[in-house]
């Protein structure tokens, strides 16, 4: 076996150890400090509970202004166009040839 694996056993059993003695410690602790409790102090005269509260409504929320909708958008006709002037050379459309 390498020596490094048992080193590394070596340091798990010291932890496990360590663990218990911690665990131990703080049991013992506990017991100690439940040990060391005051006794409660005693309790107040009973005093009868004040009445109930009247609920009182909320006043109604205030209403909510219900903004208008948009207005349509503006739409804009396109100026007329001018006349096409004819070919100058005759057109190939009108050829009465």
């Amino acid at each position: 076996m390498p020596q490094f694996a048992s080193n590394i056993k070596k340091a798990v059993a010291k932890a496990k150890k360590g663990t218990r003695k911690f665990v131990a410690k703080a049991k013992e602790g506990i017991k100690k400090l439940h040990g060391n409790t005051t006794p409660p102090s005693p309790q107040a005269p009973m005093v009868p509970p004040p009445p109930p509260l009247v609920p009182v409504p909320a006043p109604p929320p205030p209403p909510v202004p219900v903004p208008a909708p948009p207005p349509p958008p503006a739409q804009r006709k396109a100026p007329p166009r001018p006349p096409r002037p004819a070919h100058l050379n005759g057109g190939l459309l009108d050829s009465t040839i």
